[in-house]
């Protein structure tokens, strides 16, 4: 029974750290401007042991003064003063007070943040569009943020940038959407991962039925899902074994599909990305490289120290 208790325990915690993808210390958004890349935050050690920004020559540009400094995104970085977080722009004026218990990166024009316990947005301008009030919140992709409105989670809700929810979701796992669509997971949540995975519209109806193994955001028109093969088998990690945890853990490949569902290139791969600019990095037979919309290998990669 202890072991019952201390796994619901573990799943809840999971799955909240999931949905909201971390806190505090957020990763900057990879689709930051040359103009963003400019200016970094550093520390200085030697001197006051404040957070201060450098240009890509290693000029200061805005003096140490920060009890931390974060990389800026759409024209604003998030600094850290007096156990608070706020906004700066790029002359070091504070643009919206620190007065919030976390710093995330603005995206799509908003920010979500959190005071007492809730999150919701802001603007550059330092008004509060939408009121804290959801448990859990993400980032504003194509429009549309996800968000809980009850401390489980029993359902994942979207909602648009006036803040009224648009879409109610009924699947364990919902993701953030990408080329208008959001990948769905029924999965499993009793081996800590999600399969059965497809993918829903901007309407919320099912347009790829549920039934990859994995499955990512849709980029350039196609989508990395991963297919299992039956001979595929791996052996039961020590945590399945202590839980009573049933059923094997299986392994598979991956391969990519059209928005049709339809798989276009083959599922062979040991580890695939995204395409961008028409290419894609995968991993086949161990060997590392780059290929095309077709399928097709350009060219290998030094593989990743």
């Amino acid at each position: 029974m202890k072991n019952v208790k201390t796994l619901s325990k573990l799943i809840i915690a999971l799955s909240a750290i999931i949905f909201i993808c971390g806190c505090g210390a957020e990763k900057a958004p990879k689709e930051k401007t040359e103009e963003d890349k400019n200016l970094k935050p550093f520390y200085d050690y030697k001197g006051n042991k404040k957070w201060g920004y450098k240009d890509k020559n290693g000029k200061i540009i805005i003096k140490p003064q920060f009890d931390n400094g974060y990389r800026f995104h759409e024209g604003i970085a998030g600094i850290k003063m007096n156990e608070k977080y706020g906004y700066i722009n790029k002359k070091g004026k504070i643009v919206i007070k620190p007065i919030f218990d976390e710093q995330f990166y603005f995206r799509e024009g908003l920010a979500k943040v959190k005071i007492n316990g809730k999150y919701g947005f802001i603007n550059k301008k330092e008004a509060e569009v939408i009121k804290p009030k959801f448990y859990s919140a993400n980032d504003f992709f194509e429009g549309l943020a996800r968000v809980c409105t009850d401390s489980n989670c029993s359902k994942t809700s979207f909602i648009n940038k006036s803040g009224k929810i648009v879409l109610n979701i009924d699947f364990l796992y919902v993701g953030d959407f990408s080329d208008g669509l959001a990948i769905v997971c029924t999965g499993n949540k009793y081996v800590f991962r999600y399969n059965n995975c497809g993918y829903i519209n901007k309407k919320g109806g099912v347009v790829i039925k549920p039934q990859f193994d994995y499955a990512q955001n849709f980029s350039e028109g196609l989508a990395v899902v991963k297919i299992l093969g039956k001979e595929n088998i791996e052996p039961r990690p020590k945590w399945a074994i202590e839980y009573k945890i049933k059923g094997d853990i299986k392994k598979g490949k991956h391969g990519y599909i059209n928005k049709q569902g339809e798989l276009i290139i083959e599922a062979k791969y040991d580890s695939a990305n995204n395409f961008v600019g028409g290419l894609a990095e995968v991993v086949l037979n161990g060997k590392r490289g780059l290929i095309d919309k077709k399928g097709k290998w350009i060219k290998a990669l030094r593989v990743k120290k």
